[in-house]
């Protein structure tokens, strides 16, 4: 029996180094894969990085471009809100409007004729309108 038993000690010690080797050699694939999928991972945030510069960049960019244009707009838009409101407040005042554009109307052609003219009118107008 002490044969067998050095046989079957020494086909143990022969099975616990192989499987000794095949742990290390899955240790140094798992520990190369670790080590490939960090550098994959280093070089993915590399990129991310460089890709958000450039957003960062564009962005800045066409907020530069777009600044004029938005200053274009802006003085566009202006005159048609002031000419809109203009329009509303005429609707909302037809007599009002119509009355001034008359006057009005008449105190340039009177200046254009005569400045004492325009004064008399003016005058005249006054005292009709505290009369009623």
């Amino acid at each position: 029996m002490d044969q067998s038993e050095s046989q079957l000690q020494q086909a143990i010690e022969e099975t616990r180094t192989a499987m000794n080797q095949k742990i290390e050699m899955i240790q140094d694939h798992v520990y190369g894969t670790i080590e490939g999928s960090r550098a994959t991972v280093n070089r993915v945030m590399g990129n991310v990085k460089r890709v958000r510069q450039t957003v960062v960049q564009a962005t800045s960019t066409v907020d530069q471009l777009l600044d004029p244009v938005d200053g274009a707009r802006h003085e566009a838009v202006e005159p048609v809100k002031y000419a809109t409101e203009l329009i509303h407040q005429v609707h909302q005042n037809p007599w009002l409007a119509f009355g001034s554009a008359v006057i009005l109307g008449y105190i340039l052609g009177g200046l254009a004729n005569d400045k004492s003219a325009v004064a008399r009118a003016v005058w005249g107008l006054l005292q009709g309108s505290t009369r009623r």
